[in-house]
């Protein structure tokens, strides 16, 4: 859709639906009622609408999650399955992370997308924070470790492919 959420024009159709029945209670006329019951028929229908159509940005904000709980079952292929097959130093990066922090728990505390559908492939930048909790005993790497990851992404065949990620300490000083 044009638009990301449908629940404002639901609301508006639902209300106007309301004033033409409540016209046609003071007024009886047939065309008021049928009014009525076309414009909240179509308030339906863009409810089913907004359920069914799943935008690019509400893709992004439930892939990471998705890959957030693959990395805890040590699922990793399905993380790499997302990244663009061309960015070797990508995967090799992402790998030994992966292994020097060996993460129990994943939790995405912060997703913020931003979906760039005028270029052509369409791209995305999404800033998140993520919580590591690890189990390495043996590493120098502390229990629990907040990241703050900014992803691009571009649209390739219908499918999202991470073209770069850079991380980092988070800063919650600074304006995103």
């Amino acid at each position: 859709m044009l638009y990301e959420s449908s629940w404002p024009l639901v609301v508006i159709c639902l209300l106007g639906g309301i004033f033409f029945f409540y016209l046609w209670m003071q007024t009886q006329q047939t065309f008021l009622l049928g009014l009525s019951i076309l414009v909240c028929a179509g308030a339906g229908g863009v409810a089913v609408l907004d359920y069914v159509v799943e935008t690019d940005r509400e893709h992004l904000q439930t892939l990471f999650p998705r890959l957030a709980r693959a990395v805890e079952r040590q699922e990793y292929e399905a993380v790499f399955a997302v990244l663009d097959p061309h960015l070797y130093q990508l995967r090799e990066d992402i790998e030994k992370v992966i292994e020097q922090t060996q993460p129990e728990r994943v939790l995405i505390t912060y997703c913020d997308v931003a979906v760039d559908d005028a270029n052509e492939p369409p791209s995305a930048i999404v800033d998140i924070v993520v919580r590591v909790a690890t189990s390495s005993s043996k590493s120098h790497m502390p229990r629990d470790m907040l990241a703050d990851i900014r992803v691009l992404l571009q649209k390739k065949s219908g499918i999202w492919r991470i073209i770069d990620a850079d991380g980092r300490r988070p800063d919650f000083g600074r304006q995103r």
